[in-house]
């Protein structure tokens, strides 16, 4: 479309004019099924959910007990459950006659107790530092202090000698005038 073409149909559409395309209607909405947002389930709902898992597990119970009136049929090795109650068996008789632990126990108990005991000396050595840092920066500040009292005094100093010789050439040249006025 040209542009003239395309305002003089934007003005037909504003006037309320047929126009001379016939556009095709719209198409209808379509109903695409979206998720609805989930929400969170009742309680209600919850507890039957609950309810209904627990009788399909007392069912599914009571048909694996079987006719003996309750024994649960096991489909564990029993030479298998009996290596591991030997194995549970030796490893507690073990730490008993060891008094708490293997040799190489011990030894990770030592070198603990060696790191932990440096890092305590470590630290206390770094605060000892940053101690003696504070006091010779509090005593280079006040060094500097006494430093510019003794600049500002001297300039003090130095502001009067000037005055005294001011007033030394004034009286000489005062006691001259006088000797020349006696003459």
């Amino acid at each position: 479309m040209s542009g003239a073409a395309g305002l003089s149909a934007a003005r037909r559409r504003r006037a309320g004019g047929s126009t001379s395309m016939d556009a095709p209607p719209p198409p209808p909405p379509q109903s695409t099924t979206q998720p609805a947002p989930r929400r969170a389930p009742h309680p209600m709902q919850i507890l039957e959910d609950h309810e209904i898992r627990l009788r399909n597990i007392e069912a599914a119970q009571r048909e694996s007990q079987g006719a003996d009136g309750g024994a649960v049929t096991s489909s564990v090795d029993e030479g298998l459950l009996q290596s591991l109650v030997n194995r549970i068996a030796a490893l507690e008789s073990g730490s008993a006659t060891s008094g708490g632990g293997s040799e190489e126990s011990q030894d990770i108990k030592t070198q603990l107790l060696k790191l932990q005991t440096f890092a305590i000396e470590t630290n206390t050595f770094v605060m000892k530092l940053q101690k003696e840092l504070e006091q010779l920066t509090s005593g280079t500040q006040s060094a500097f202090e006494r430093l510019s009292a003794l600049e500002s005094s001297n300039n003090d100093v130095e502001g009067e000698e000037e005055d005294t010789s001011d007033q030394n050439t004034d009286i000489a040249v005062s006691g001259a005038d006088s000797e020349g006025a006696e003459n």
